[in-house]
């Protein structure tokens, strides 16, 4: 029994022994699944979607809501950037350049003048300053989109103010987390680089205009802007970052947002969302419905079910948000606004029953939900609410309705006729806005109308559309890009309150009996004296003497601001 006992022991401890030598951390993990082979094992399982799904459900991180497992890139994340040079400078510019990047603005103007001893002549003169050129982009920006880009002198002692940026090409920066940053991009200041993404070129002016909604102060001569300068030469999706990373959380993303908003094809063809994931990322593009609200629509994608809830789950979580619209907290009834759109046009009907108890502001965001998911049955309730209503939400009413013109089958055509006559009745509203923005619908709806009548300028930088309303008439500005808007109502009223001012590149001198205009750059002429009875022949004349829409934006601002104006102006982007 001893030797037994003996030879068992031997036999133990050599086992052990042999155990100890295998070095079990050095075997390799398994590597993470990439995206393909992801969506490749859910292929397989595609003549069962619901196994399919649920694989993924499985297999993905924990969380309810898309919010749950990811975050939207932040805002100002993307830039556009490049080195270039201004031309044009009269002698007040620079023959001083970094020896590095001579070469390149040689290489630049090669390209845009054809000549290589153009080229020459203008790096030898004073007549040009290199300059880095940079544009902050928003989300969702669309292909040929225009934008503003500022240009800021690489030698501060150069006033660039009149000079010309010269055809750039734009290199897309974005700001990566650390652990993305991905091979291929090189990096910059924190920044990595996907390319040539836009161009830039036109006229520098130190004034800042309008930007965003807001004025900006001061002009700091070595920093200049070009207006609607920038165009862009592709169109950019958003990206939602996974909290971690994972392929599985990334298809199953790229499933939900496309059963939330990829719809059957229709009459106006498919209803797409175009989106791109990878196991860090997943790019999405937006609908046209959130052109103007793609805040709104980023609330909303992250509060779409990641998986899917029973039908009694999502008819309660419909119901709690439904009793939410009624709340007297305006930040709330967004959230839960956000949380019914998130579910589609299945809340239809529970949101149609609703309108009867909800009180005004809930009835509002209730329309305002139905109008958003494209529920056909919201046109007749919307028409009466927008009669109704006042202050914001009248406002807002054409552009609601216009989102239920987007079907134009000819199912849809009854109500489509209701809307359209709605918003030319609008024309007329006691809100000036609100018939500022029928004005828009119609122009989307491609509504001709004889009551608007459009006048051009001559140098086709932008358009005139005179509002013949019943209530006060409108004059709207806008910029043949699309960059900026300007609506003055009451624009048949006389101007009063003389001041002195001055914005952008023009000085003006107002007075009841007219307007003098002056531009800065020629000072030695004689003011032109314009009369103050008709605001059009002051736009268009600033027009030709090369003052951009955005200076004409802030003119008419001042004006308005100083007591120059009987009449109110609202400007959108």
């Amino acid at each position: 029994m001893r030797n037994y006992l003996v030879a068992l022991s031997v036999v133990f401890l050599a086992a052990l022994a042999g155990c100890a030598g295998l070095d079990f951390g050095s075997q390799p993990a398994p590597p993470p699944r990439t995206v393909q082979q992801v969506e490749a094992d859910t292929w397989k399982r595609s003549s069962n979607p619901a196994a399919a799904r649920a694989n993924l459900e499985a297999t993905a991180q924990k969380g309810q809501y898309i919010g749950d497992v990811a975050y939207p890139e932040p805002e100002g994340n993307i830039m556009l950037m490049a080195d270039s040079i201004v031309v044009g400078l009269e002698g007040r510019g620079t023959d001083r350049y970094d020896a590095k990047m001579k070469p390149y603005l040689v290489k630049l103007l090669v390209k845009n003048y054809d000549s290589l001893q153009v080229a020459s002549e203008i790096i030898n003169s004073k007549d040009a300053c290199p300059v880095r050129v940079v544009a902050h982009m928003p989300p969702f920006v669309r292909k040929d989109e225009k934008f503003d880009v500022t240009v800021e002198s690489l030698d501060p002692n150069v006033n660039i103010e009149g000079g010309t940026l010269v055809d750039t090409p734009l290199v897309r920066y974005i700001q990566m987390p650390a652990d993305m940053t991905h091979l291929g991009f090189r990096t910059q200041g924190g920044f990595v680089s996907e390319g040539t993404q836009g161009y830039a070129r036109g006229d520098v002016t130190l004034n800042a205009g309008y930007r965003s909604g807001a004025p900006l102060k001061g002009e700091v001569p070595y920093v200049g802007y070009v207006p609607a300068g920038g165009i862009s030469s592709t169109t950019w999706g958003h990206r939602l970052f996974l909290k971690k990373s994972d392929a599985a959380t990334s298809v199953l993303i790229d499933a939900a947002l496309k059963g939330r908003f990829q719809g059957p094809p229709d009459a106006t063809g498919p209803k797409t969302l175009v989106t791109s994931p990878t196991s860090d990322f997943i790019a999405v593009g937006m609908p046209n419905a959130y052109h103007d609200y793609w805040k709104r629509y980023l609330d909303v994608v992250m509060r779409v079910p990641l998986r899917a809830p029973s039908r009694q789950e999502r008819d309660m979580d419909v119901d709690r948000q439904i009793a939410a619209l009624n709340s007297a907290d305006p930040h709330q009834r967004y959230e839960a606004e956000c949380a019914i759109e998130a579910y589609g046009r299945v809340t239809g009907s529970a949101l149609l029953e609703a309108l009867r108890t909800l009180g005004p502001q809930g009835k509002q965001s209730a329309l305002r939900v139905l109008a958003f998911v494209d529920e056909p049955r919201a046109v007749d309730p919307l028409i009466e609410e927008s009669r109704r209503a006042q202050g914001r939400f009248r406002a807002e009413s054409p552009y609601l309705l216009s989102l239920l013109s987007g079907d134009r089958g000819p199912h849809r055509k009854p109500e489509i006729e209701r809307i359209n006559a709605r918003l030319i009745e609008m024309l007329d509203d006691t809100d000036a806005e609100a018939r500022f923005r029928a004005l828009e619908a119609l122009e989307r709806n491609q509504v001709a109308t004889d009551r608007v009548k459009e006048y051009y300028s001559e140098m086709r930088t932008f358009n005139l559309s005179l509002v013949e309303s019943g209530a006060e008439p409108a004059i709207v500005v806008r910029s043949l890009d699309g960059v900026r808007h300007v609506a003055v109502f009451g624009a048949g009223q006389r101007l009063r309150c003389p001041f002195r001012g001055s914005c952008g590149p023009v000085t003006l001198n107002v007075t009841a009996d007219g307007v003098e205009i002056l531009h800065k750059r020629h000072e030695a002429k004689t003011p032109t004296v314009l009369k103050t009875h008709d605001l059009t022949d002051i736009i268009v004349r600033l027009d030709r003497m090369y003052v951009s829409v955005n200076d004409i934006v802030g003119l008419l601002d001042q004006l308005d601001k100083r007591g120059g104006l009987e009449a109110k102006m609202y400007w959108v982007e």
